[in-house]
């Protein structure tokens, strides 16, 4: 992988090939944790919330309803 590309003159060395995927990792890294971050915050919020009461499906039969209405039919 890293010879074709230094010698395509796209990095001057292979540790610039090697430094630029430690920095992808970290950054991708970084944004896992931002993400998981926010997902506990939100289950928290949920949590808080309350019990979620009954759940009435007569109401998803509207919403599948409307969609087909609407032409948006999955």
């Amino acid at each position: 992988m890293g010879d074709g590309q230094v010698v395509a003159g796209e990095y001057a060395t292979t540790s610039e090939i090697v430094r630029e995927a430690v920095r992808d990792w970290q950054l991708k890294r970084e944004l896992r944790q931002e993400d998981i971050k926010r997902l506990r915050q939100m289950w928290d919020e949920g949590v808080a919330s309350g019990p979620a009461g009954k759940l009435n499906m007569d109401a998803r039969k509207r919403l599948e309803g409307a969609k087909k209405a609407s032409g948006n039919a999955d």
